[in-house]
């Protein structure tokens, strides 16, 4: 590691005499630019600092405004572009104002502190040949502390002064040779400027780019760039160029390394090194040293520490004294968290605890944890040797916690809403126990009894089918077709014994339940409506007396289970008629965001429903589920609220909405439901209202007690020492937090960034025929193959989808709109076809120009975790190790690859040419592979 002390050598420019423009280029962001400005004046320095401000023809407004005034400030030059000319033109035009200055380029969205431009200037002339000095940031690139990638802002709780002035005390006077400057922040001595010449406008026109060039053209006449390792700029990153950012660094990347071809090889052989790991250990280290807090930061940040680590707090209060009942759920959220939160909130007789399974990607219970609604911490965990993948029927480990929590808590009863990641052993504690029926699990491992139709059958073959190809099926990866029969017959028996309770919010629910297992009827089963919380809620809307477009409001999480595809393909038809307001959509929304007349809340908290509905005036709802519903919360509210629903057909909308009266029931097409919304007209909506203000919702707090009234009250348990269970607690804490380190590992060893390999795959741009090419070897292939495993596992994690899946990869975005088509059409037919596969395409972040017309479809696929796309991916060779299909875009891209996938020993689809039978055969081939082997416990 080279690290040099600086000397103090000076130009022949005296010290006294040397004034240093920093040059801010301004265009947006009022706050970033007002921030950095005053940074720079209020921090210390002397005289010699000249600020000159540069608007480049700013679209907003309060910019130019604030620009303005800063004319007549004496330490300021304004100047101003008649119209926007870009970032290199812009630096450009501020270097060339005084020809016989050093300059500072600092972009409008940073910080800087204490005496900065001293020390910058000071790094810079350490030596003779110093182009540019770059000091540490928090966003930039190979120059970034904590470490490159990091998003986090200022690291830790000092502060951007206190940790800038820390940076100046332990790395006082250092600095390391840089292969190129950073350009959010970046001293350029003016002897260097004159030799090396201006940036290149011509070549990099809006940005990006340009300072590596100009780097590594002074490189080349003998100049060097220095990193002060003693100073610390804040950089919030990406703020001027908005959405255009993605498109101007690839097109930057591509003329700069026309120009360089060597650059990613100098790059890749810095970071190789290292140069900077022993100034960010010191800083950790001093960091460190200022007290536990600070400390449990560079924990966290070094993956040592949980990222929602919090320092516990004591608490006094006395034991609570009510008896316990014990609800059994998944950890999944929805509906289900919901009740139990509801449980929570409106049962003041009882404390209700929860024993939670956690999921992974794996298996549906590798954790339980026993928690109180409303702390974040467990109050005890426990992780499975013996994970469990769905539903078991006897797990002795589960069976020993279980009994240990309901001693230590004392349960009296339990309340079993979720056995997803439990064992049927909850069913036989001899507790007071209900049996919720919220969906068809365990009965179904599709959770909805949901197949292309309602299930009123599901045979072995049935279920060999489901696994298979049912979107909806959970378990697809981890389980088989005896699993679930074995399961059943199990569950089968347990209810027949009469001990349990069974509950249903619906009587639709029983009816399908008693369909598919005869051992539940409507004589066993006892019908309990969930509850809402009305105090929150307010009155019912007012009616409206707008006769214009429709005013539709979908509310809920919009997951394919929910209507995501149905709204997407009725989306063109309904624009005509009607404005939409996606409220707490998810993630899912994005692929409606910015359509005209689509207004998109992703998310709210509960008791501002009412204020938002109450703002947007709905005319009705959209109740879109493609499923049946076993109850559904959202409907409940917006009856509360006299707004009227156009819901699909079946299940507990059948039974809950009364067509034509409180609402309209349509199939799940978008035939039925753009015909019924033409037949809609406002008057019949109003009179719906009138009917719907009529009806009294049911509060949660009735739910609630006539839950509890169907259990026993049970006996007063026999009293235990806690001591075991929290000693064990402490221990499972102590192994989550290894294990976690463990598991941030982000592809080590084998698997390496893109950085400087790529190029062995991509070397030939244009191949001779295939009969007279030569085979072209990938040597990155041969030294991996024998991490194969590893390589795959890890992959898998990083994408977080299970290790029996199979993974289609595109490398790189297609080359055009045309092939970016045909790729997100195999993708469809690819993840329809079968469960077990996704589709990943690397370098890339799916925002390119050849997306830009395929927006929402590309969303639909990514929300639902089919498709992916991986910018920092690494290198061909991993992915090519990792994955089990080669999907080309493109006849030059199945050339490029083919000898690369060969020897891989991948298939290849190749889809440039219009052959309905490609992917299909495809497939075929898929099935007949072995499984992909079990992954690294990761």
């Amino acid at each position: 590691m080279h690290v040099h002390r600086r000397t103090g050598e000076r130009s022949q420019l005296s010290v006294a005499a040397r004034t240093i423009d920093v040059i801010v280029p301004v265009y947006r962001g009022l706050d970033h630019t007002r921030a950095c400005i005053e940074a720079v004046r209020s921090s210390r320095r002397d005289a010699r600092c000249h600020l000159v401000v540069i608007d480049d023809a700013s679209p907003e407004a309060e910019v130019a405004a604030y620009v303005d005034a800063l004319v007549d400030e004496d330490d300021v030059t304004v100047l101003r572009n008649p119209t926007n000319r870009g970032f290199v033109a812009t630096v450009n035009r501020g270097m060339a104002l005084h020809p016989i200055r050093d300059v500072v380029l600092l972009n409008s969205d940073t910080r800087v502190a204490g005496d900065w431009l001293a020390r910058l200037e000071r790094c810079a002339y350490s030596r003779p040949r110093v182009a540019t000095v770059t000091p540490f940031s928090n966003s930039a690139t190979v120059c970034s502390y904590p470490f490159d990638g990091w998003h986090g802002g200022v690291p830790g709780e000092l502060g951007l002064e206190a940790l800038d002035a820390l940076f100046a005390q332990v790395l006082s006077g250092e600095a390391a040779e840089l292969p190129t400057a950073v350009g959010f922040c970046m001293y350029i001595r003016r002897d260097a400027l004159r030799e090396t010449g201006p940036f290149d406008e011509e070549r990099f026109g809006r940005g990006y780019g340009e300072e590596n060039d100009f780097c590594l053209r002074g490189s080349a006449l003998g100049w060097q760039h220095l990193l002060a390792a003693d100073v610390f700029v804040f950089h919030e990153g990406g703020v001027s160029f908005g959405e255009e950012r993605t498109a101007l660094q690839r097109e930057a990347h591509e003329r700069l390394l026309a120009r360089h071809p060597d650059y990613l090889d100098r790059v890749a052989a810095f970071m190789a090194r290292d140069p900077l790991a022993g100034f960010r250990g010191r800083i950790d280290r001093a960091r460190s040293a200022l007290g536990a807090r600070e400390e449990a930061c560079v924990l966290r940040e070094r993956g040592r520490l949980a990222k929602d680590f919090t320092w516990p707090a004591a608490t006094l209060s006395p034991p609570d004294p009510r008896p316990v009942q014990l609800h059994v759920a998944h950890g999944w959220g929805g509906g289900i968290s919901r009740w139990i939160d509801d449980f929570h909130a409106a049962d003041s007789e009882h404390r209700n605890l929860v024993l939670q399974s956690v999921s992974h990607r794996n298996a549906a219970g590798f954790r339980l944890e026993l928690r109180e609604p409303g702390r974040r911490q467990p109050l005890a965990s426990r992780d499975l040797s013996l994970p469990i993948r769905a539903c078991s029927f006897d797990h002795p480990e589960y069976r020993a916690f279980l009994d240990q929590v309901i001693a230590f808590c004392g349960a009296r009863r339990l309340i079993v809403s979720s056995l997803i990641g439990h064992s049927l052993d909850v069913l036989d504690t001899g507790l007071p126990s209900a049996l919720v029926l919220h969906d068809m699990f365990p009965f179904c491992p599709a959770l909805f009894g949901h197949f292309r139709r309602d299930c009123r059958q599901c045979t072995e073959a049935d279920l060999e089918a489901c696994l298979g190809t049912n979107p909806s099926n959970v378990f697809w990866h981890n389980t088989t077709a005896l699993d679930w029969l074995q399961l059943r017959q199990r569950l089968a028996g347990r209810i027949r014994m009469g001990a349990l309770a069974l509950v249903s919010p619906s009587r639709s629910m029983v009816e399908r339940w008693h369909a598919l297992m005869p051992e539940i009827t409507a004589d066993n089963t006892s019908i309990v409506p969930h509850g809402i919380d009305l105090a929150s809620l307010g009155p019912p809307l007012p009616t409206s007396a707008s006769d214009g477009r429709l005013r539709l409001v979908v509310p809920g999480r919009l997951a394919p289970h929910k209507g995501l595809d149905l709204l997407a393909e009725a989306l063109p038809g309904l624009m005509a008629n009607a404005q939409l307001l996606l409220l707490g959509a998810g993630d899912f929304g994005r692929c409606f965001a910015g359509l005209e007349g689509v207004q998109v809340v992703p998310d709210y908290d509960a008791d501002a429903l009412g204020d938002h509905l109450r703002t947007f005036a709905p005319d009705a709802a959209l109740l879109l589920s493609p499923v049946p519903e076993s109850f559904s919360y959202t409907l409940s509210e917006m009856q509360a609220l006299a707004i009227p629903v156009i819901a699909t057909r079946g299940g507990a909308f059948s039974e809950r909405v009364a067509d034509g009266r409180t609402g309209f029931l349509v199939d799940a097409d978008v035939s039925s439901l753009l015909a019924a919304l033409a037949k809609i007209d406002k008057p019949r909506l109003r009179a719906m209202r009138t009917t719907l203000a009529r009806i009294t919702p049911i509060d949660r707090r009735d739910s609630v007690a006539a839950v509890n009234a169907l259990l026993a009250a049970g006996d007063e348990p026999a009293a235990c020492d806690p001591l075991p269970l929290m000693a064990d607690a402490l221990t499972d804490l102590r192994l989550r937090h290894d294990l976690g380190a463990r598991a941030r590992i982000r592809l080590e060893a084998a698997v390496h960034h893109e950085r400087g390999s790529r190029a062995l795959c991509e070397a030939r741009s244009v191949a001779p025929s295939a009969a007279a090419r030569p085979v072209t070897r990938h040597p990155r292939i041969a030294e991996l193959r024998g991490d194969r495993t590893q390589i795959r596992a890890r992959i898998h994690y990083w994408l977080g989808i299970p290790d029996a899946m199979r993974v289609v990869l595109h490398p790189g975005d297609p080359d055009d709109p045309e092939a970016a088509q045909r790729l997100l059409a195999a993708t469809r037919r690819f993840v329809t076809a079968r469960n077990e596969i996704a589709v990943v395409v690397t370098r890339s972040d799916g925002f390119g120009a050849v997306w830009q017309a395929l927006a929402r479809e590309r969303e639909r696929l990514t929300t639902t975790r089919r498709l992916f796309f991986v910018p920092k991916a690494p290198e061909d060779a991993s992915w090519l190790l990792a994955c089990e299909v080669l999907l080309a875009s493109t006849a030059t891209m199945a050339d490029r690859f083919a000898d690369a996938a060969s020897e891989a020993g991948i298939l290849t689809c190749h889809v440039d040419r219009q052959d309905g039978d490609t992917i299909t055969d495809c497939i075929r081939q898929l099935e007949r592979l072995p499984a992909p082997p079990a992954g690294l416990n990761l």
